[in-house]
């Protein structure tokens, strides 16, 4: 292959072949489909089959083109380079007004996180004041008293010094009187003291980062591919244990399979789940919607022990709490037809400690009527505590509800920019808050902000078809479809 030409000083009109270092001839031809300068034994062998030309020949068709050419690029090209000018002088203003706005917005919500810590210190303050006065009220009574008895006493004393005159009656009724006042103790002083003091909350940084925000460009998260695999059937459920291993379970047969990042089973375990997730030491908890119960294998996939029963509500989906205290379930009753809810229908989502103990439910709106869900499948936690649950709504359709750990309902969203319904599967939240969720009708990952508003589509129709489930551990994320396809990335997600 010949060698490209460097050009020659500008003004120069005397041409000046170079020589081929491949075939030491002189480069005289050019390869319009390789836009390379030639020689003419090139252009019989690696070239033979691209369209080429002499120099002279390809200059005399150039110049013939030249003047309209320059006269386009000045009409057009040049007009669009200085609109594009203009565009750009306007959108440094632009960007420093949006600059401005986020300036704005996260002042204001400092202010009230500032305002709220401001009124939690003040309500502590005074509570520690309160019971101040009150303890230094109940020193002044039992201190008036002690004062009083004291007077009392040293009136007794100073009697019965000089009782040589006094009756005996007398002597004996004051020495009486004396002993009792010395005994009788009609206060505790040490009741009176100040024992009232402030406990430390515990500083959790990522909680922290939860209320405070970051800033976040969704333009910034990258994806890339690190291994995939192909399934024996179509994936139900996957959780990541570590970077390079997932449990998953398929749709058709009993069983978890524990697998590497390239599809390699490392162990099986004989259990058949609605869903399950792996906890932080490792324990697997189910929702065994056979039994109604909420249990945690043991290595082999026997039941270790079961957390609780769900009876008479079936368990479907299920995740560990953000802060790793216990477990979030979705329950629903088996009485009521699919999506044609009575007023006895139970649909819900119920939080747990690792002893089945109840923590708190969600059910119903802040008006205590409307519900939230009519079939509650997924769950996830994100960082800043807010509760994401995927919700069935017919047999077509579905939305993302999005609830605070209050219970208030943040947002609803139904999908964006779709070509058939909204039908959501899977949901999972990262380190900055982000939402992702599996939308395997329109084979697509919508990834939301965690206000519920739509960022973009991180996988789409020609990265991944039907996907169905979800799990990211640290900057790995792994997606199986229903096609059994699995499919590792890394998933690095910028932010400060």
């Amino acid at each position: 292959m010949a060698a490209n030409v460097a050009r020659y000083p500008l003004g120069s009109p005397q041409e000046h072949y170079p020589m081929c270092e491949q075939h030491t001839s002189p480069i005289d031809m050019v390869c319009e489909d390789c836009e390379e300068f030639i020689c003419s034994n090139c252009a019989k062998t690696q070239h033979k089959e691209h369209n080429w030309s002499t120099i002279s020949t390809a200059a005399v068709n150039r110049r013939r083109e030249l003047r309209s050419y320059l006269q386009k690029v000045r009409e057009e090209e040049l007009q669009k380079i200085d609109s594009e000018i203009q565009s750009a002088a306007g959108l440094t203003e632009s960007n420093k007004t949006h600059c401005d706005s986020q300036l704005r917005r996260l002042q204001i919500h400092c202010d009230k996180i500032l305002a709220w810590v401001t009124e939690t210190k003040t309500r502590l303050q005074q509570a520690l004041k309160t019971k101040l006065n009150e303890k230094n009220k109940e020193v002044k009574v039992v201190r008036s008293r002690l004062e009083e008895r004291r007077s009392l006493i040293l009136d007794l004393v100073g009697s019965l010094e000089n009782c040589t005159s006094m009756s005996d009656r007398w002597v004996i009724d004051s020495f009486r009187q004396l002993t009792e006042t010395l005994s009788h103790q009609d206060h505790d002083l040490g009741a009176c003291k100040l024992t009232t003091e402030y406990r430390e909350g515990g500083i959790q940084e990522e909680v922290l980062r939860g209320m405070v925000g970051l800033t976040f460009n969704p333009n910034d998260l990258t994806l890339s591919e690190k291994e995939s695999f192909k399934h024996s059937e179509g994936i139900l459920t996957l959780n990541a244990s570590s970077e390079m291993e997932c449990y998953l379970q398929g749709n058709k047969t009993e069983t978890i399979n524990l697998v590497n990042s390239k599809g390699e089973e490392k162990q099986k375990l004989e259990s058949n789940p609605f869903h399950f997730c792996v906890a932080e030491n490792r324990d697997i908890y189910i929702t065994d919607n056979n039994e109604k119960s909420i249990n945690c294998l043991s290595p082999s996939g026997d039941v270790k022990h079961r957390v609780v029963s769900t009876e008479p509500l079936v368990p479907v989906g299920i995740c560990q709490t953000k802060d790793s205290r216990g477990l979030l379930i979705t329950l629903k009753d088996d009485l009521s037809e699919p999506f044609a809810l009575t007023p006895q229908s139970r649909c819900l989502v119920r939080q747990i400690s690792w002893t089945g103990d109840l923590v708190r439910e969600y059910e119903y709106q802040e008006d205590g009527k409307t519900r939230l869900f009519v079939g509650p499948l997924t769950v996830a936690q994100n960082g800043n505590l807010d509760i994401c649950v995927v919700n069935i709504t017919s047999d077509s359709s579905s939305e993302l509800v999005i609830l605070s750990s209050s219970g208030h309902l943040k947002s609803v969203y139904r999908g964006q920019g779709l070509d058939e319904d909204f039908v959501a599967q899977d949901v999972i939240c990262d380190s900055t808050h982000n939402i992702l969720v599996s939308d395997h009708y329109n084979h697509c990952i919508h990834l939301l902000g965690p206000d519920g508003g739509f960022l973009r589509f991180l996988l789409t129709y020609k990265d991944m078809r039907e996907p169905s489930t979800l799990s990211l551990y640290n900057s790995t994320l792994w997606v199986g479809s229903n096609t059994g396809a699995v499919k590792v990335y890394q998933y690095i997600c910028p932010s400060s």
